[in-house]
């Protein structure tokens, strides 16, 4: 995919930079997120000299950051970190606590992106190879699961902007999902030991939650654990290790 950037006009204005509400940057794979010239700093670049934009968004297909412009009384700009950008009418509850009624089937598409930019999150923070990197993914699919299966209650898979930019927010993210692992290995019992625990840094935790929260799992078709050992460790290996952990264990799970 080549360098593009896409402005989103609100209606009623002309289709000029100044006017731009949302800047997107799509670059190639290869392009570092912390690269000077090319990566996030050129993106907080474009929505500083924009007086309209509030929002912008960094992606390379594997991995996407998303900011929101904030500017003081004196003219000083800051970013934050969200985890989406806002609904057309600009709602930001779902991005930050997604109800039942909103969360988003899953496609292949969606799948292998978002498989994409956790894997990277976790060679880069975390220092996982790959099979270690899938296994604590694998966790993380359980816990998204049996929250959406622990009906009527609210959805506790989720972190918010504010939680997953800050240190004290991450350990509230991995208190509040560690609470849905320890009803995950009462359940799945011969997958998981009582005394397992997610590995993942509160940081990665929280941003692989951030990921995920959006999307239902359990009403998808997809082959959750398959697409997600494929895409981290490979195709090749796929039907050796599924048969190695006993596959008819996970049968009826994702």
């Amino acid at each position: 995919m080549a360098d593009t950037k896409i402005i989103v006009i609100p209606d009623g204005k002309i289709c000029d930079y100044i006017d731009g509400k949302i800047i997107i940057e799509c670059k190639k794979e290869t392009v570092d997120a912390r690269n000077a010239k090319d990566g996030i700093a050129q993106l907080q670049s474009y929505m500083s000299v924009c007086p309209n934009c509030e929002w912008g968004m960094w992606t390379n297909s594997i991995q996407k950051f998303v900011f929101r412009k904030e500017v003081d009384a004196s003219g000083n700009i800051t970013f934050m970190e969200y985890n989406d950008i806002p609904s057309a009418d600009g709602n930001l509850d779902e991005v930050n606590r997604p109800s039942r009624t909103s969360l988003k089937n899953t496609y292949d598409d969606n799948l292998l992106f978002v498989f994409k930019t956790c894997h990277n999150h976790i060679y880069v923070n975390d220092g996982l190879q790959k099979q270690p990197a899938f296994f604590e993914l694998l966790k993380v699919i359980f816990c998204k699961i049996e929250d959406e299966r622990n009906i009527p209650n609210p959805l506790e898979f989720y972190t918010t902007s504010d939680e997953r930019s800050d240190p004290d927010g991450q350990l509230t993210v991995r208190n509040r999902i560690g609470k849905i692992f320890e009803r995950v290995k009462k359940r799945h019992g011969k997958i998981f030991d009582a005394n397992d625990e997610i590995k993942l840094s509160p940081r990665s935790l929280a941003y692989i939650v951030s990921e995920f929260q959006r999307y239902s799992l359990l009403n998808t078709r997809i082959d959750i654990k398959g697409k997600a050992y494929e895409e981290i460790v490979g195709a090749n290996l796929r039907g050796e290790f599924f048969t190695s952990l006993n596959d008819s264990s996970l049968r009826g799970v994702v």
